[in-house]
């Protein structure tokens, strides 16, 4: 599979080491790392991780909306993606235990 092709280029740039030497997890946390920028560069948060992602989509008035937020189930897709990228931030940052 040619994912160069397939995503942006500034990602590709960001993970393009780690995924052409076969570090798959080094690619994703390097992902992570090129998404948490992102997320800070449009929302205008300085935070990071879990706060990061709460702060810029949760709450009632989220910095980053996922869609117009004009119904209930608006409302509840946008609770889902924030819940949704903090597990899936919080699964790739944290230590496993042993």
């Amino acid at each position: 599979m040619n994912l160069e092709s397939k995503i942006e280029e500034r990602l590709w740039k960001m993970i393009q080491n780690s995924y052409e030497d076969r570090n798959y997890t080094g690619a994703i946390h390097d992902a992570i790392y090129f998404l948490s920028d992102l997320i800070r560069e449009k929302s205008g948060l300085e935070s990071d991780g879990v706060s990061l992602i709460g702060q810029a989509f949760g709450g009632k008035s989220p910095k980053l909306k996922v869609n117009k937020l004009q119904s209930e189930s608006d409302k509840n897709i946008q609770g889902r993606h924030c819940s949704d990228f903090k597990r899936d931030l919080s699964s790739h940052t944290k230590p496993k235990k042993p």
